[in-house]
């Protein structure tokens, strides 16, 4: 049993985007969510390495299509942005924002978690 092999366990984040097709902020958010996506997967692998893009999913949810899914997690107005660590939100944003302030909001709440700022898997 001593053989067995060190893995690295690193949290898995979830970055929700909520929306309908009505809205037309929440229209207007949805590239700039999609920018955001890439940054933040960018920032993981920067950490991380190459693997670290399995770290974050990004989903779009029509609130229209999953009211449960909207009314579970309190969405009470769209556009409004999560981030997930699990299956708990530890971040909302509620309204259109700039891209700048949404991507720093969500690296602020994944550095916040302190699990994810240091991996013995990352490449000197």
């Amino acid at each position: 049993m001593d053989n067995l092999p060190v893995v690295d366990t690193l949290p898995v984040f979830e970055l929700r985007f909520y929306s309908a097709q009505w809205a037309g902020p929440a229209l207007q958010m949805r590239h700039i969510f999609d920018e955001v996506s890439v940054d933040i997967r960018n920032y993981l692998t920067s950490l991380h390495g190459e693997d670290a893009g399995k770290l974050l999913s990004a989903v779009v949810v029509d609130v229209d299509e999953q009211p449960e899914l909207a009314d579970r997690f309190t969405v009470q107005a769209v556009p409004t942005i999560q981030l997930l660590d699990g299956n708990e939100p530890i971040l909302s944003l509620v309204g259109a924002r700039p891209k700048i302030a949404v991507r720093n909001a969500i690296i602020e709440s994944i550095e916040k978690r302190g699990n994810i700022a240091v991996s013995t898997n990352k490449k000197e």
